[in-house]
């Protein structure tokens, strides 16, 4: 539940725009008048998702672990300092 908690309001953005949210896809001149629409995809702030991307794969090599009974503590252990440490720049 934690992840859906903190993963949940990053991924959904898309889901549930409200009006404020088209603003990022418009440019305006001085005046506030729509000059041109923006159609290419937002690549701001991806750091965020590239942190979370490699929280789900931590977790997943986790559970991959226990259900074939591998030894992967340490090495999922040394991955979440290295994440956190990513997470916390």
């Amino acid at each position: 539940m934690p992840l859906y908690l903190s993963a949940y309001p990053v991924l959904n953005d898309s889901v549930h725009a409200g009006i404020r949210d088209l603003e990022r896809h418009v440019e305006t001149d001085a005046d506030g008048q729509i000059v041109a629409l923006r159609n290419e995809p937002c690549v701001d702030d991806l750091e965020v998702l590239f942190v979370m991307a490699a929280e789900f794969l931590i977790l997943a090599l986790e559970a991959h672990g226990t259900i074939f009974r591998l030894s992967l503590d340490t090495f999922c252990d040394d991955a979440k300092v290295l994440d956190f440490g990513l997470a916390s720049l």
